[in-house]
């Protein structure tokens, strides 16, 4: 699904990007969390900072999506309200 979306996306037919990017709710492994995911297409590294990691920019790295233009991360434990942002670092 992930890879289809992201075709239309860069087709620029996917009406639905909120569906893809942002933050929401998932669960991998049996564990609950959420999953965010970024356009950032001339980031040189994406992180998930916020109360939950202290703010550390190295504790929770997202990688590289198949179009290398997207970061992705899962967090296993992260509740609806809980703070937080992306720390974009550029080259």
């Amino acid at each position: 699904m992930t890879d289809v979306a992201l075709y239309y996306y860069h087709q620029g037919v996917n009406f639905k990007a909120y569906e893809l990017y942002g933050a929401h709710p998932a669960k991998q492994n049996g564990k609950s969390g959420y999953v965010f995911r970024v356009w950032a297409p001339h980031a040189k590294s994406v992180s998930v900072v916020g109360e939950f990691n202290d703010w550390d920019t190295q504790s929770h790295v997202m990688q590289h999506m198949i179009d290398n233009e997207s970061f992705e991360l899962f967090i296993p434990g992260i509740k609806q309200y809980d703070l937080y942002k992306y720390c974009i670092e550029t080259h």
